[in-house]
């Protein structure tokens, strides 16, 4: 009787910490969209950088992750990310038709789309501090990720970096005080530690603002 009543007792204190553990975790799904953009820096006068000017438009695309959380304490959440994002930029222009007969243009004009997209892989960390406001907890993030590029249109693949690194700064809140729902709101900016493509006419690096919704599952 007396080794039962141990195994019992022993039985709680391994469910009770089973269960606070439990509590210390949250999973679950993210999905948003993002604005993209591609920076050039060591540019060097051509044809592609002065008539494409792909890094100069704005790209708008899905995203979708998974995220796990551990409140490390009341202030502190430490996050992991699977992700899959879409980067890159899109730009239309209007172009006036020339021959040789009208090198300056015969007056038709038509609208010509440059555009490159980038599709990733990331798996990110952030950290989490947070600071309450009423019932709302709202978090900086701040975090990095290794991103594996999936595929890459309209640039040269042999050029393309396939792993790089990413940094990310961000806001973000627990609406559940609130609304009685478990859902996340973030802000996040993302940029490279490294350009993605070099050539000898310049290096590109992406540029992305994210806002997504979590959903606790």
């Amino acid at each position: 009787m007396k080794n039962l009543s141990r195994l019992v007792f022993l039985v709680i204190i391994f469910f009770t910490n089973y269960l606070n553990a439990q509590n210390m975790f949250e999973y679950g799904i993210k999905v948003g969209i993002s604005s993209s953009s591609i920076s050039a820096t060591d540019t060097k006068p051509s044809i592609y950088f002065n008539s494409g000017d792909y890094y100069q438009g704005n790209s708008i695309n899905p995203f979708i992750g998974l995220f796990l959380n551990y409140k490390l304490d009341e202030n502190l959440i430490l996050e992991s990310e699977l992700s899959y994002i879409q980067k890159g930029s899109r730009k239309t222009t209007e172009v006036v038709y020339t021959t040789l007969d009208y090198p300056d243009g015969d007056g038709l004009k038509t609208d010509y789309t440059a555009e490159i997209d980038l599709r990733y892989m990331e798996l990110g960390f952030n950290v989490k501090p947070t600071i309450r406001f009423g019932n709302i907890p709202t978090y900086l993030i701040i975090g990095s990720s290794a991103d594996y590029t999936l595929n890459a249109i309209n640039i040269t693949h042999d050029k393309i970096d396939k792993f790089i690194f990413s940094y990310k700064l961000g806001v973000g809140c627990n609406v559940n005080g609130v609304l009685k729902l478990p859902l996340l709101i973030e802000l996040k900016y993302t940029g490279d530690f490294s350009q993605f493509y070099s050539y000898h006419y310049g290096n590109l690096w992406n540029k992305v603002l994210l806002i997504n919704i979590g959903f606790n599952i």
